[in-house]
């Protein structure tokens, strides 16, 4: 998908089928290869050639990944004091002091405040790679302290069509990784029927009566579209694969939502109570002495695999977060969410959706 000029989305990706971002980010260890900036500043003895280098005002999360980052990936940073593509450096945008309720101030998006396209940053990735090419892969680089919604903002603006492959870059003890995010990074409504019909609680109910439909002896997809224009779900926001949608086994269609008091998970469109056992309200995995638990949330993710047979071979997952969530947190429940090292033995595609 190309540049688009989308009005603010209510869902937004970290799973999906969101899967897997304008120089170099080692700006001080090789040359420009992208950009028009001069030529770049030689490293300092002290930077190891096993770590790029980036401005002191940028501390990354810390995370369990081992991939290797792309030096070759366009990159962009989102410290407490800029937006900036690196290593040029220069601002596009400044988070203002309540970045993380309302998000960049309206002048960084053109039009409202409650708009989550950086204009800013999308003029400047189209100006450096027209529609005619391959859109490039991306490496955005968030500080430990970045908020939910200034990170949503952000993915969003970069999944509107600039992005061949994206990654989070992380710490990894004294090196440095990547966190690959899945296609489409940005799950929205209408983009994944997964997600779509999960955020409507219709995902269960829609396969019960498409299979009593077709045990009566409808035709599948004509039991499918008879179905669908009962349902809350607009036909005209589902994609065209939903045809297909009976035929295929049950989705788990996991999404964590991560709130000050813990982490909220839903599966099959119902929310999951404390204790990851049976569907109910409330905080599956709640704080633990003041601290979020995440291996309670590896756990609880881990149990609904094995005790759902239909989805021992899925992969996705979607992350949400309360507006004011900071990068820590996010990165920490992806590494939660993987269950092991990079491959991860549990939801290793995540995807991301707009706060919660």
């Amino acid at each position: 998908m190309r540049r688009q000029t989308d009005s603010q989305a209510r869902s937004f990706a970290v799973a999906a089928p969101m899967a897997a971002v304008a120089c170099s980010l080692a700006a001080l260890l090789m040359a420009c290869s992208r950009g028009k900036a001069g030529p770049p500043t030689p490293a300092p003895a002290s930077v190891s050639a096993s770590r790029m280098f980036l401005p002191p005002d940028l501390k990354l999360p810390t995370s369990s990944a081992t991939t290797a980052p792309n030096p070759d990936a366009v990159q962009v940073l989102l410290t407490p004091q800029r937006l900036a593509l690196w290593p040029e450096g220069r601002t596009l945008a400044v988070p203002p002091p309540d970045v993380a309720r309302y998000g960049f101030e309206a002048r960084a998006k053109g039009d409202s405040r409650s708009n989550y396209l950086l204009k800013t940053l999308s003029s400047e990735m189209s100006s450096r790679h027209p529609e005619s090419g391959p859109p490039p892969d991306m490496l955005v680089a968030f500080d430990v302290t970045t908020p939910y919604r200034a990170m949503a903002e952000v993915l969003f603006t970069l999944s509107r069509g600039y992005v061949g492959g994206l990654s989070l870059l992380v710490e990894e003890g004294p090196k440095q990784a990547a966190i690959p995010i899945a296609a489409p990074i940005v799950v929205t409504m209408g983009k994944d029927v997964c997600y779509a019909l999960q955020q409507q609680g219709e995902y269960r109910v829609f396969r019960e009566r498409v299979k009593a439909a077709v045990e009566a002896g409808a035709d599948a997809s004509a039991a499918e579209w008879e179905v669908l224009a009962t349902s809350p779900v607009p036909v005209t926001s589902l994609p065209a694969f939903l045809t297909d949608l009976a035929k295929q086994p049950p989705r788990l269609c996991l999404k964590v939502t991560v709130v000050e008091t813990g982490f909220v998970l839903s599966a099959f469109g119902q929310t999951i109570a404390e204790g990851c056992h049976d569907a109910g309200t409330g905080i599956a995995v709640p704080r633990s002495n003041g601290a979020y638990d995440f291996n309670k949330l590896s756990e609880c993710a881990g149990r609904l695999k094995r005790e759902v047979p239909e989805a021992a071979s899925e992969t996705e997952v979607t992350i949400s977060a309360s507006y004011g969530v900071q990068a820590q947190v996010i990165v920490a429940a992806i590494d939660a969410l993987h269950g092991v090292g990079d491959a991860g033995g549990l939801f290793p595609a995540v995807h991301f959706a707009l706060p919660w």
